[in-house]
């Protein structure tokens, strides 16, 4: 008698669930992979240099150019596929570095590679890569890049 109780609760659990949990759909609008987002942040820290998208490739939840200027920060989210086997989403922006006011000059690119492991237990990672001329510094953790002025010699 109890285990007939707890499988009526059961099924019951299933319905309510099935009618007001329903899954978030893939870009293909099948059921079959469940999505979720991870977020990555890119903070310039400089006082006078601008981060402006050129290149959005990859898992991004909603690619739209970016342009972050000084003292400001963007927020990227990067889908994250929830299969019954392990996969990794990546997402890349490339940034122009410009100088000075708008229009200023293109002193360097800045490259961030955003991933997302889907496991056990999701990882998060970051890669970054600078070219030309750099005025500036890079920290990055697993979750965030942030682009520094040089401090000046003492």
């Amino acid at each position: 008698m109890d285990s007939a109780i707890i499988l009526v609760l059961f099924i019951l659990l299933i319905i309510v669930v099935s009618l007001f949990c329903s899954p978030l759909l893939n870009r293909n609008g099948d059921s079959s992979e469940i999505q979720a987002t991870r977020g990555f942040n890119i903070y310039n820290e400089t006082t006078s240099l601008i981060l402006i998208s050129t290149s959005l490739k990859g898992d991004f939840e909603r690619p739209v150019p970016v342009t972050i200027y000084p003292s400001q920060k963007h927020s990227f989210e990067v889908l994250l596929r929830v299969t019954p086997f392990p996969t990794t989403s990546t997402a890349i922006v490339t940034f122009d570095v410009v100088s000075g006011p708008l229009p200023g000059d293109t002193i360097g690119t800045l490259r961030v590679t955003m991933k997302v492991e889907f496991t056990l237990d999701p990882t998060q990672t970051i890669q970054v890569e600078s070219f030309g001329s750099k005025p500036y510094r890079i920290d990055s953790g697993r979750t965030f890049v942030t682009v520094h002025n040089l401090r000046a010699a003492i």
